[in-house]
C-alpha cells in the first residue's frame, strides 16, 4: 500500500494503517528521534507522540509529496522543540540531526527528499518547505473526530 492510500485508510479510521504506518516509519523516525532527545525513553516518546499526530491529523492531511516519511520526520522534530525550553541551542539541534536516517531520506524520490532537507537542514515548518517547492499545502486543522483517549490507545496498546 503506497503512503497515500496509507494516509486514506488513517484518515477513515482504519487502526490496521496506523500499525502498517508504524511498521513501515517507526524504525526511521526513531532514529531521527534518538538525535534530538536526551533520553532512550524520551525518544520513544517522540516517536509515540509523531505516531499519535498522524493518527490525529489524518483525516484533514494533505501531502506535499507522495511519501509520508518527510511530514513524519517534521512532526518528530517540531514536538521535539515545543517540549524543549525555549533556546537556540534545542532549535539548532532539532536542525542537525538527520544524519541517523540518511540512507532513508536519501532513498527518497528527489521532491521528497529536497522537503526533508529544507524542512530538518533549513528549519522550515512543512508547509513551508513545502510551498518553496512548489507544492503548497494548507495547514491541517485539529479533528475532533477521536478523542485524546483513543488516540493514545490506539497508538500505545498493541495498535501501534
Amino acid at each position: 500500500m503506497a503512503d497515500r492510500q496509507l494516509l486514506a485508510a488513517l484518515a477513515a479510521g482504519d487502526r490496521a494503517a496506523l500499525a502498517t504506518a508504524f511498521d513501515r516509519h517507526a524504525p526511521t523516525v526513531l532514529r531521527y528521534a534518538w538525535g534530538l532527545a536526551d533520553t532512550p525513553d524520551d525518544a520513544q516518546r517522540l516517536v509515540q507522540d509523531t505516531l499519535a499526530a498522524l493518527w490525529r491529523e489524518a483525516p484533514t492531511l494533505v501531502l506535499a509529496t507522495s511519501a509520508l516519511l518527510p511530514w513524519l520526520l517534521v512532526t518528530c522534530r517540531d514536538l521535539h522543540v515545543a517540549s524543549t525550553p525555549a533556546d537556540a541551542d534545542a532549535d539548532a539541534r532539532a536542525r542537525h540531526r538527520p544524519r541517523f536516517v540518511g540512507g532513508q531520506v536519501d532513498a527518497l524520490p528527489e521532491l521528497d527528499r529536497r522537503l526533508v532537507e529544507l524542512a530538518l537542514g533549513g528549519g522550515h515548518s512543512y508547509q513551508d518547505a513545502a510551498r518553496v517547492l512548489g507544492r503548497p499545502v494548507a495547514a491541517t486543522a485539529r479533528p475532533a473526530r477521536r478523542t485524546t483517549k483513543q488516540r493514545t490507545e490506539a497508538v500505545n496498546h498493541g495498535e501501534h
